[in-house]
């Protein structure tokens, strides 16, 4: 029994569920986080056919932490009991108990220390407005605008990995208005990254 537990949990970026050849549905946008909406590529249902053949039921789903966090950051999960115990893993009640928060709701106080030690620097700010004048999403586009490399504080924060603090990295979202209404455009103060807390280091 000790090498073989009554149940197991897994947890891994979703890449992992496409890997190898598999696939998103157009159904995840609408929040439909199931199984069905992905197709397993060769590495993860080999995972699962390995997992299963050491006498586990497994299921597995991926979730996203906004449904109770203001964040994107979506992982899957993989659940297994071993065949004797009969038990079912039911994922519908894999849902956020109560009305989820956006990003104004845990963002720092304009003037606190994570905001001002989150500035970007001169060089960094200089960077960034060379990068919005010559970046272009499609041929013949205008340049982007601060705007758009902007958070929503209304809404979620993007999943931040380990790479989001280079601003040479174009998915790179900033804090370009505080909580009070005061503007991070460059004058009195420049943008600032979001803070540490939010980082996903996986």
């Amino acid at each position: 029994s000790a090498r073989q537990p009554a149940a197991f949990l897994f947890e891994n970026v979703a890449g992992l569920v496409t890997m190898d050849g598999g696939a998103r549905s157009a159904s995840v946008a609408r929040k439909a986080y199931t199984d069905a909406a992905f197709t397993p590529g060769r590495t993860f249902a080999r995972i699962v056919e390995e997992l299963s053949q050491c006498g586990y039921a497994v299921s597995w789903r991926v979730v996203s932490a906004k449904e109770w966090l203001p964040q994107q950051r979506e992982r899957v999960y993989l659940v297994g009991f071993r065949r004797d115990l009969g038990i079912e893993m039911r994922w519908d009640g894999v849902r956020g108990g109560k009305p989820s928060s956006a990003l104004r709701d845990v963002l720092e106080t304009p003037r606190s220390e994570a905001a001002a030690a989150c500035e970007l620097s001169e060089a960094q700010w200089q960077q960034l407005r060379g990068q919005l004048a010559s970046f272009k999403r499609w041929p013949g586009a205008p340049p982007c605008s601060l705007s758009d490399r902007a958070v929503d504080l209304c809404a979620k924060a993007p999943t931040l990995t380990s790479s989001y603090r280079h601003v040479s990295n174009y998915t790179s979202r900033y804090v370009c208005e505080e909580l009070d209404g005061s503007l991070r455009d460059g004058g009195q103060r420049r943008p600032r990254f979001l803070s540490p807390h939010f980082l996903d280091t996986s």
